[in-house]
């Protein structure tokens, strides 16, 4: 061997330690973080260095439903006699760090003298609606409604991107639920679409992972925060003519898509969008939501209280308190009458 070949094979060396050093540090800094967060279980067992790629529809089936019994919020108000609603979202939609009568669905179903049915899950977006619709089990649960409520928040355009949802899914390896968009209109989930299995092994490294999580917010943010052309992520990265558009096409799509596939099963339900924040780039693309079929309604239209004051926020810093539903479903219920 000459000595430029010694050269490449132990730099090469060099590089794989880093990287093979890299991987344990991020597994254990981020295995020790979560036995001291308080919102898991503190006997919890350190998660294996690379247990095994999950991806969603297994999670799905086997953490979600048992049996397709839905093993989230349960129904509500199962006793009236008029249509029912059913609610998808995240963990807003979910209510989060609330008791179940604190809850949006629990206050909803009571005041409308409906049952309801609370699809929602934390950490989901609007795919996760799309994904469950998709499913013929579905009809079998849920009984065509009245209305169909998507809760809406910003952070779900970026959700349509992301990998790994936080650090405990990266270390368990459970493969976010994310589509591609094929020939402009249809989505398909991207797990099934990428079959490159040497680019896969990459893609499953912790370090790739944090360096994309990372990227994708700043990038994300930047455009939030910022609604500046001359921004250098927004000019170089990005390449959009139309900021206002960021992100909104493709999240157009998967609301779209959702519906379609619900008035297949469903003839007579009307559609609701619930947007929880409001940004700039928001109204043009929740005006094409309501030309489109979509009842839009916005917390911002239905109280002048500003519900991101901490005021209205739990201890998280994130979710809103059950105090949020008082004042906003009764709202809701009126607009939708």
């Amino acid at each position: 061997m000459n000595k430029k070949a010694k050269v490449i094979l132990f730099n090469l060396l060099i590089v794989f330690v880093l990287l093979l050093s890299s991987e344990f540090f991020i597994w254990g800094y981020i295995n020790y973080k979560y036995k001291k967060e308080i919102n898991f279980n503190p006997h919890a067992k350190i998660i294996k260095f690379h247990p095994g790629v999950k991806y969603f529809p297994q999670i799905y089936k086997k953490e979600c439903f048992q049996d397709y019994e839905w093993s989230g919020r349960f129904p509500e108000g199962l006793y009236y006699k008029k249509k029912p609603i059913v609610v998808f979202g995240c963990s807003f939609a979910y209510g989060f760090l609330l008791k179940n009568e604190e809850t949006f669905s629990y206050k909803l179903s009571h005041l409308s003298k409906r049952p309801v049915y609370n699809r929602a899950y934390p950490g989901w977006g609007i795919q996760h609606m799309l994904y469950q619709v998709r499913d013929k089990e579905f009809y079998k649960i849920i009984p065509e409604p009245e209305y169909v409520i998507y809760i809406y928040q910003l952070d779900h355009l970026r959700r349509l991107y992301v990998k790994r949802f936080n650090d405990f899914a990266l270390l368990s390896e459970y493969l976010y639920l994310t589509y591609i968009e094929e020939n402009n209109k249809n989505l398909v989930e991207e797990y099934k679409y990428k079959k490159n299995h040497h680019l896969n092994i990459i893609k499953r490294s912790y370090l790739y992972n944090k360096i994309y999580e990372i990227l994708l917010s700043k990038l994300f943010y930047s455009i939030v925060n910022n609604h500046d052309e001359n921004n250098f992520l927004i000019k170089n990265i990005t390449n959009s003519k139309k900021l206002d558009n960021i992100n909104t096409n493709f999240a157009f799509l998967h609301f779209i898509s959702a519906k379609e596939e619900m008035q297949k099963h469903w003839k007579n339900t009307k559609y609701i969008i619930f947007s929880y924040d409001d940004y700039y780039f928001h109204e043009e693309f929740l005006k094409r939501l309501s030309d489109n079929g979509f009842i839009v309604l916005k917390a911002n239209d239905l109280t002048n209280e500003n519900l991101l004051s901490s005021e209205f926020i739990q201890k998280d810093g994130i979710h809103p308190i059950g105090k949020v539903w008082d004042i906003l479903t009764p709202k809701i219920i009126e607009k939708i009458n």
